[in-house]
């Protein structure tokens, strides 16, 4: 810890590594601060990918003791998950019964806890180089120290590179103004920071609300679907809306396909956002390549899906103008099987992505082809969440969600979708 450090001249992560290491505190105060960070940081990264610290052999325990990690305040973060939820009263008596604890140690572990969450962001690079290391990704000397990058209440906790432009994966400030994406990791493109393209937080239970929500009100349209008949995803992305259904339908055995276009975000979702965690429960079916021919492909083998999500945009999120054409629909409805539904996502609602003409003839033709001239859409801005979206099919009943069985947490959308229906013979101009 920091009486090693001090020897040379500072508060470094190790002395052992280019240049005596990297500097990260000038006292007492601040490296015990940046420590207890780092800690819980390590603890939450553990938490997400399902390792408990016990598991972690000698050389991982090495790896963060060498870059200022105690294996117990490790433990002790990843027991609470955040620290700052409860007493340091608890933590304090836990140090003290420490047999290695000095007095020092006791004044370094009640360093101000206000300033714990910031200086944890601050070093979530270092945090994640680390259990890379303990993996076996990287040696210590390959640690990545730099200050990581901060966007409007977001740091940046990795970029990747994309033939459609940069990927940013984002970790959202726990106050962060917006509550609906507070604390969340998200994933975006570097050049449309107002288009979410996947959203992740760790644990059972489903959170992200907004718009995968509503595509996790899809199966309780299925509950008479052939349990054979998957439920089709186009537009898989990070895998966000697999794991919604998943976190939201717990005993439902129903398999999920998802096509992402994308190579780049499948790889950050395996990575970031627990996309492998669902496939290797059997949940979800991963594949890499175009929905629309990976779709129709399916359909030739014999493969019908018992409802479809559509959830494809460009490169700058914008509506694909192959869903403005009744051609593409009509391909999408001979995927279905009967009686099958399709909720589909036609715009972002805000920023340079939104485009209202577009949405507005992409919903008609979905309702037309798909639905039998029925549908509902979604009223925008209703419950926070602006993207304009399309559910097909007659218009859902209370008794429909019901005998659905239909999530508590989703029935406050219920009366959010509005009924509307094409005039006979019409296609499009009728909306």
């Amino acid at each position: 810890g920091g009486s090693t450090a001090g020897r040379f001249g500072g508060y470094r992560v190790t002395n052992e590594w280019p240049n005596g290491g990297v500097q990260v505190a000038n006292s007492d105060e601040e490296y015990a601060e940046w420590c207890k960070s780092f800690s819980f940081q390590v603890a939450v990264r553990l938490r997400a990918h399902g390792v408990h610290p016990s598991h972690l052999d000698d050389r991982a325990r090495w790896v963060l003791e060498m870059a200022g990690v105690a294996p117990d305040w490790v433990d002790y973060y990843y027991a609470t998950q955040d620290a700052q939820e409860n007493s340091w009263d608890e933590w304090d008596q836990r140090a003290s019964e420490r047999a290695h604890a000095s007095a020092a140690d006791l004044e370094r572990d009640r360093a101000d806890q206000y300033g714990s969450r910031a200086s944890a962001d601050a070093n979530e690079r270092v945090v994640m180089a680390a259990v890379g290391g303990a993996y076996g990704a990287s040696s210590p000397s390959q640690f990545d120290v730099r200050t990581p990058t901060r966007v409007d209440g977001m740091t940046v906790l990795e970029e990747y590179p994309s033939d459609f432009g940069l990927l940013q994966v984002m970790r959202v400030d726990d106050d962060h103004a917006d509550a609906t994406f507070a604390g969340a990791t998200l994933l975006m493109r570097a050049s449309n920071q107002n288009a979410v393209l996947s959203e992740y937080r760790p644990g059972s239970e489903p959170k992200t609300g907004g718009i995968f929500d509503l595509f996790a009100m899809l199966p309780p349209f299925l509950v008479n679907q052939p349990g054979w008949h998957p439920i089709g995803i186009l537009g898989l992305g990070a895998g966000t809306c697999a794991r919604e259904i998943a976190l939201f339908y717990p005993e439902e055995n129903r398999r999920m396909v998802g096509w992402e276009l994308d190579p780049s975000i499948l790889h950050l979702g395996r990575k970031w956002f627990g996309m492998d965690e669902l496939e290797q429960s059997g949940r979800l079916t991963a594949q890499c390549g175009d929905a629309f021919e990976e779709l129709r492909r399916a359909r030739e083998g014999g493969g019908l899906c018992a409802g479809i999500i559509v959830d494809v945009f460009d490169e700058d999120s914008k509506v694909l103008p192959q869903l403005t054409k009744f051609e593409t629909w009509e391909e999408i409805a001979q995927s279905l099987a009967p009686g099958g539904r399709i909720i589909a996502n036609l715009s972002t609602g805000r920023g340079k992505s939104a485009n209202m003409q577009a949405a507005v003839a992409a919903a008609e033709a979905a309702i037309v082809t798909c639905g039998g001239g029925h549908g509902s859409l979604w009223r925008g801005g209703a419950h926070g969440i602006w993207n304009e979206v399309v559910l097909t099919g007659p218009h859902p009943t209370i008794q429909c969600w019901a005998d659905g069985h239909l999530p508590m947490h989703l029935s406050k959308y219920t009366d959010a979708w509005v009924p509307i229906t094409a005039p006979p013979g019409a296609r499009q101009g009728w909306m």
